[in-house]
């Protein structure tokens, strides 16, 4: 009898044992649903509202859109959705588009807002081919970022290359070795105090022309600095003068009339 009562008991206890594993873990597969619930779909972390900050060259539309594929692509984001504070980053991030440098993210938990502040590309030159057809904005490294309106006389430089076709995106306007000449050289016309007229770029010379309107032809190699000599010729009465030539290195050359 005595080993009957102990099977018998060693069997009860077994029973409430799995019936407690049982409840636990349905437990905790309510806790789990609760509180994914909570993340996901519930109110708590939904967004109030995105202010997109210093987005001069785009709509706040276009900078939500290059956020959303970003956004989604997390594993929060893939889930819960754009509208969730959760799926976003926080920090610098970058997007695809080469016009913007990168966008900080900063999130308000408590407000449940979310601040995008953009850094954008600055567009230092227009730059277009031959046919005038193709032109795209250039930033200070000389790299192309964007197409551009083809225009003269605007209030930035706008220089036209002696080649044709077109000019990938993220790619340089110049060789490396003489990219700095090329940008030195744009950021100092402006010394001169002469209105320009047309920049062209001949691209088998390296050599760059500035046209004055109703002054000379100035030509800069671009093989060395040619941007030093600038200083030494400022102070010209540029209307006495049809061309100069600053093109060989320690040299300037002004024909005579």
């Amino acid at each position: 009898m005595q080993i009957y009562s102990d099977k018998k008991n060693i069997s009860r206890k077994r029973r409430i044992f799995r019936m407690k594993m049982y409840l636990v873990f349905f437990l905790l597969v309510f806790l789990l649903a609760g509180v994914y619930y909570l993340l996901i779909y519930s109110s708590v972390f939904k967004i109030r509202s995105i202010a997109v900050d210093n987005n001069k060259f785009f709509s706040e539309t276009d900078i939500l859109e290059m956020l959303r594929p970003i956004i989604l692509s997390g594993k929060i984001g893939s889930i819960a959705g754009f509208d969730n504070l959760l799926a976003w980053p926080e920090g610098k991030i970058s997007v695809p588009n080469l016009a913007i440098v990168d966008v900080n993210i900063d999130k308000n938990w408590i407000k449940r807002t979310i601040r995008v502040e953009v850094e954008n590309r600055q567009r230092f030159a227009i730059w277009c081919m031959s046919s005038g057809q193709n032109c795209y904005w250039i930033d200070k490294q000389g790299i192309v970022f964007g197409d551009a309106p083809s225009t003269e006389g605007s209030l930035v430089s706008v220089v036209f290359d002696s080649r044709s076709g077109e000019m990938p995106l993220g790619s340089s306007v110049e060789d490396g070795r003489f990219i700095g000449n090329l940008m030195a050289i744009l950021e100092n016309i402006g010394i001169l105090g002469i209105q320009v007229d047309r920049i062209d770029f001949d691209n088998d010379l390296q050599e760059l022309s500035v046209s004055a309107v109703g002054g000379p032809k100035i030509k800069f190699g671009l093989r060395y600095d040619s941007a030093k000599d600038i200083p030494l010729i400022q102070n010209l009465n540029y209307k006495d003068f049809k061309f100069i030539d600053l093109s060989v290195e320690g040299r300037i050359y002004i024909p005579s009339k």
